[in-house]
């Protein structure tokens, strides 16, 4: 079944429909006047408005592709592969004793949909504490843009260990080549105080803030790293004891190492007489 990226396609219909209603943006942006008030939804929720439909255009058309893509990319791999083998019809089972492996992959999607979605939330936290701790000079903040960093941040870092993985290093220099244009991108909003993509021909009513999109990457290329390693498992030969009647050699290789343990010299080098 082909995966339908459902928290990436809500989120960024609710993000649409803040912009429509009258009034939401004021009340859902992050400001420090409302976080003192003890408005905490608003820590998250200040990611979700924008400054008018040029701004949200920009954020919810890269979260819409980066989201889309790391959602699929989310998770232990293994998940999938679990899913893929209990899928795959067995000799002896019957059909019905099969089909009840649809409620196991939508349980592992639910799991994968919640994990990303916490993703989300986490990230929306993080770089809403970093706005209100290191830019004292803001006094309210709205967009997409650190969260579509952090995911773009998640795919570069699960790209290049894939390269890694496979040993190919066009994906590895293309996905590397990707964060330094990414870097490049905030160094010139550095410079300049203007938006790189976000009508940058036009004067908008917000001021770029390189230093979420910078911490936004950080954070998407941290998570990525420290979940690489269960990631990697599917580029691994996985054995399951269910399928050896299915390769022969299989079970040829496991005589062998059979009959080897048992002889006295296992695990000895030979030595010529």
């Amino acid at each position: 079944m082909k995966h339908v990226p459902v928290i990436t396609l809500t989120t960024a219909a609710l993000a649409v429909l803040a912009t429509m209603l009258p009034g939401v943006e004021d009340r859902f942006e992050l400001s420090r006047q409302g976080i003192a008030a003890t408005q905490c939804w608003r820590m998250v929720t200040g990611h979700f408005v924008h400054f008018g439909w040029s701004h949200l255009t920009w954020d919810v058309a890269a979260f819409v592709l980066l989201g889309s893509i790391a959602e699929a990319l989310f998770g232990p791999v293994e998940t999938s592969v679990s899913t893929a083998r209990t899928a795959a019809p067995r000799p002896g089972i019957s059909g019905v004793e099969n089909s009840s492996n649809g409620p196991v992959r939508n349980q592992l999607r639910l799991k994968r949909g919640a994990g990303f979605a916490a993703f989300i939330l986490g990230v929306a936290v993080c770089l809403s504490t970093a706005v209100l701790w290191l830019q004292p000079h803001l006094s309210r903040y709205r967009g997409l843009s650190g969260i579509d960093s952090a995911l773009f941040g998640f795919i570069a870092q699960r790209l290049i260990g894939r390269g890694r993985s496979l040993r190919n290093r066009r994906l590895m220099g293309l996905s590397i080549l990707l964060l330094i244009g990414f870097l490049a991108k905030c160094v010139y909003e550095l410079a300049t105080r203007q938006s790189a993509f976000a009508g940058a021909n036009t004067a908008l009513p917000f001021e770029p803030v390189p230093l979420v999109h910078v911490l936004g990457l950080l954070l998407g290329i941290g998570y990525a790293s420290v979940t690489a390693p269960g990631d990697q498992k599917d580029l691994q030969p996985s054995f399951d004891p269910q399928t050896i009647t299915n390769f022969p050699t299989w079970r040829g290789t496991l005589r062998r190492d059979r009959d080897r343990s048992a002889s006295p010299n296992a695990g000895h080098f030979a030595t010529p007489s």
